[in-house]
């Protein structure tokens, strides 16, 4: 494919996460246009973007999404009317231009691990639906904070909604409390096909983060070819010293690095309060939705 653009998404609270992320791009050579969808349309939800990034919110999908139970997550649906592009989450940085990486690749394309670890991608049923597609059905699912596709997996706005809610697949697709399911589940309606480049003939490194705990994590990037060419947190805890953290922290002035401490000092100390009870009570919601969406 022939990359045209980034695609993230981001709110003010991740504005550090997408500075970092976009010099990342910037050091490696990449010049490409980065489109970030906002998560959200107050204005405490956006912040001054850096240069060569603009915001980008198609109103049709929006208008729509907010209309339903999706969470604001869903809005990377846009990308599902687009070709040539990469999204990223903002938890990524880059260690190789994607545009060279991705130049021989076609259809939708991911690099994550979870096709040996398919949890949080799916629910019960919408696994049902996998193992219908395939007896190898973990290679079709994927991390929905990565991938890139050189075409739209629908054609139009009316496609994709008639896919999102068709009664089979809208609980996934407007799940309220994550996207992973529903992007899985709409890639695999698309019948766009899907590459995995953690997979044979590329079997590039590891992409995640938290594979990576010793100090010498290099030592597995000697094979240019199966080096990543992003890395991608994904939920690997920030206030766990690890090195390979490294590779964000060297992105951020030190005055942003002094405000990113700060935001990791308050976020990994211990619940107190009405937090534990709202944890309990997200955990609590979810296991209710999953059950009455698979039935």
């Amino acid at each position: 494919m022939k990359l045209g653009k980034i695609i993230t998404l981001a709110s003010t609270p991740v504005r550090l996460r997408l500075l970092a992320m976009v010099r990342s791009l910037r050091a490696v050579g990449c010049e490409l246009p980065v489109w970030v969808v906002p998560f959200g349309d107050a204005p405490a939800d956006r912040f001054a973007l850096p240069e060569g990034c603009e915001w980008w919110r198609v109103p049709e999908v929006c208008d729509w999404l907010d209309g339903t139970t999706a969470s604001p997550l869903m809005r990377r649906y846009q990308c599902f009317l687009e070709g040539n592009y990469q999204f990223v989450d903002t938890d990524v940085v880059f260690l190789r231009d994607p545009r060279a990486v991705l130049a021989d690749q076609g259809g939708f394309v991911t690099s994550c691990g979870h096709w040996h670890n398919p949890g949080h991608t799916l629910t019960t049923q919408s696994e049902a639906m996998f193992r219908q597609a395939s007896t190898t059905w973990q290679r079709l699912v994927f991390n929905s904070g990565q991938f890139a596709c050189d075409r739209p997996l629908f054609g139009g706005l009316a496609a994709l909604r008639a896919a999102a809610e068709d009664p089979a697949h809208a609980p996934r697709c407007f799940y309220p409390l994550a996207d992973q399911s529903g992007v899985n589940l709409l890639r695999l309606v698309s019948g766009v096909p899907l590459s995995n480049l953690t997979m044979p003939p590329v079997a590039m490194e590891s992409t995640w983060a938290g594979d990576y705990a010793d100090a010498d994590y290099a030592r597995y990037w000697d094979d240019d070819a199966r080096r990543p060419y992003l890395i991608h947190w994904a939920g690997t805890p920030m206030h766990e010293a690890r090195p390979i953290h490294e590779l964000f922290y060297q992105y951020l002035t030190p005055g942003e690095r002094e405000e990113w401490d700060g935001q990791v000092r308050q976020r990994s100390r211990p619940p107190t309060g009405l937090r534990p009870r709202l944890h309990r009570y997200k955990r609590h919601a979810q296991r209710v939705w999953d059950a009455l969406a698979d039935g």
